[in-house]
């Protein structure tokens, strides 16, 4: 019971975060002026908000550009899909770190290659979901095993015992 509550907390976490950003366009009409504020100034802190480089719901743009859409949404997609890559953990400990210094390098030549030549919308896009899918796992599958860790705990457990401790 645990686990899937771990699961669902990830879950509604990321998907608050990345519906966060189409908040403000869908408010439009409404509340625009007591929402937008707030909303970008939330994501201000994670994206140049760059208007040119945002997805448009209508006449507002998201509150981030294209390569934290890909980023949050990410998120959210490798949240769903950590219960299905669960009993491949021995492999994604192994590999994990490769393939996420593997997702920033791409990254990384995108933003690069957009410098010098003007990067592409799906370009954008692809690395920051790649990035964020491998982000999203690995972090929901963290926060399930942080979850689960108290779940049998027991002070006899030699997992949660003294004994490795030297006596003086």
């Amino acid at each position: 019971m645990r686990r899937l509550f771990a699961y669902g907390t990830a879950w509604v976490a990321f998907a608050l975060l990345w519906a966060g950003t189409a908040l403000p366009a869908f408010l439009y009409d409404s509340l625009w002026e007591a929402w937008q504020s707030p909303c970008f100034r939330f994501y201000s802190g994670l994206c140049h908000q760059i208007p040119d480089r945002s997805f448009w719901i209508g006449p507002i743009p998201l509150a981030v550009c294209h390569r934290c859409t890909g980023v949050l949404g990410g998120l959210l997609m490798g949240s769903l899909l950590a219960p299905l890559a669960e009993a491949h953990q021995a492999i994604l400990r192994r590999h994990g770190p490769a393939w996420i210094t593997l997702a920033l390098l791409l990254m990384g030549l995108d933003w690069l290659w957009g410098w010098w030549q003007g990067g592409t919308v799906p370009s954008r896009l692809l690395t920051g979901l790649l990035l964020g899918i491998l982000s999203g796992l690995y972090s929901t599958l963290g926060w399930v095993a942080l979850g689960g860790a108290t779940r049998n705990s027991n002070p006899t457990d030699e997992a949660c015992s003294w004994k490795h401790v030297r006596k003086r």
